[in-house]
């Protein structure tokens, strides 16, 4: 007897929809004061340039979202590594941020 696939919860519009709509004035006038901390060109995380030290740190110290958008860069970063689940139970999350990222790219699949 075929056994039924796990269902995944689709993500919509919906998750985002408690999410505060950006006010223009606001934006660029923060961009006006911070736009010298970012280097023309280059993507940035949470304020840091794109690397593995600042998807690290957005695994540590993320909300939920960014959490998820830094495993994904990690995954993008380093093809053929074994994934972070952000999805995982936190006590399981905790032991792989605490064991460092060289130990977690040395992980098997």
């Amino acid at each position: 007897m075929a056994v039924a696939p796990a269902r995944c919860r689709e993500v919509t519009l919906e998750d985002s929809h408690d999410l505060p709509w950006p006010d223009p004035d606001k934006v660029q006038r923060w961009w006006r004061a911070n736009a010298h901390r970012f280097s023309s060109g280059e993507r940035h995380l949470l304020g840091r340039p794109l690397d593995d030290g600042a998807i690290w740190h957005a695994l540590h110290a993320g909300s939920q979202r960014q959490r998820r958008l830094a495993a994904l860069h990690l995954a993008l970063r380093h093809p053929g590594r074994r994934t972070f689940s952000t999805d995982a139970p936190a006590p399981d999350q905790r032991r792989c941020l605490a064991a460092g990222l060289d130990a977690w790219l040395a992980r098997e699949r």
